[in-house]
C-alpha cells in the first residue's frame, strides 16, 4: 500500500530548487509591489514573509508555479487586505481600483526580471559614489523609510530644502543609472 505522505507529494529537489530560484530572482518585483500596496515598511515586511510562507508550502505539497511574480503579486494582495481588515487601519482598504492599477504595473514588468536587476545593480553602484551627506539623505528616506519632517528636523533644515535636495538626488541618480545602462548595452 502506498502511503500519501507529506514528503511523497513534495516535487522533486530540482524543481523545488527552481521555483525558489525563480521567487528570489523576482524578489525585487515582489518587494516592490508589496512597497506600493501597503506603504508601511513594517506591514510590507509582514506582507513579503507571509507570501514566502504561503509560496513555501504551495510548492512543498507539489504544485508548480508556472508565473511565479504573478502569483506572488496575487498573494500579496490577499496577505495584504487581510492585514487591512484585521488591524482596521484608520486610512481603511485602500480603493479596489488603485490595488488594480499597481498590479497592472507590476504585471507590464512580468519577464523583465534581468533589466531589474541591471537597474538594481546600476542604482545601487550609483548610490554608493554618491558624497556621504548625499548618500545618507537617500538612505535615510528611501532603505529606512525616515519621515522627510524628521530627517529636516534633524539636520536642522526646513522640509521644503529637503524635499528639493531628495528631488534633486532623484534626478542625478536616474542619470547615473541611464548612463550605466547605456555603458553595459554598449560593451
Amino acid at each position: 500500500m502506498h502511503d500519501n505522505s507529506a514528503q511523497d507529494r513534495q516535487p522533486p529537489d530540482d524543481a523545488l530548487d527552481r521555483q525558489v530560484r525563480a521567487f528570489l530572482d523576482c524578489r525585487p518585483l515582489i518587494e516592490g509591489h508589496i512597497a506600493a500596496l501597503v506603504r508601511d515598511r513594517a506591514l510590507a515586511d509582514d506582507v513579503f514573509q507571509e507570501v514566502w510562507v504561503r509560496f513555501e508550502r504551495v510548492t512543498r505539497r507539489g504544485e508548480v508555479i508556472a508565473n511565479v511574480p504573478a502569483w506572488c503579486r496575487a498573494a500579496a494582495r490577499l496577505v495584504a487586505l487581510e492585514s487591512w481588515r484585521e488591524q482596521r487601519r484608520e486610512q481603511g482598504t485602500p480603493d479596489p481600483e488603485l490595488l488594480s492599477l499597481v498590479d497592472r504595473a507590476y504585471q507590464e514588468q512580468d519577464g523583465q526580471e534581468e533589466l531589474w536587476h541591471k537597474k538594481s545593480e546600476a542604482l545601487g553602484t550609483c548610490i554608493d559614489e554618491l558624497p556621504p551627506r548625499s548618500r545618507d539623505l537617500v538612505v535615510r528616506r528611501y532603505r529606512k523609510g525616515d519621515p522627510i519632517s524628521t530627517i529636516a528636523g534633524q539636520l536642522g533644515q526646513s522640509v521644503t530644502s529637503v524635499k528639493t535636495a531628495l528631488c534633486r538626488l532623484r534626478l542625478a541618480l536616474g542619470d547615473c543609472v541611464r548612463k550605466k545602462l547605456n555603458h553595459l548595452e554598449a560593451i
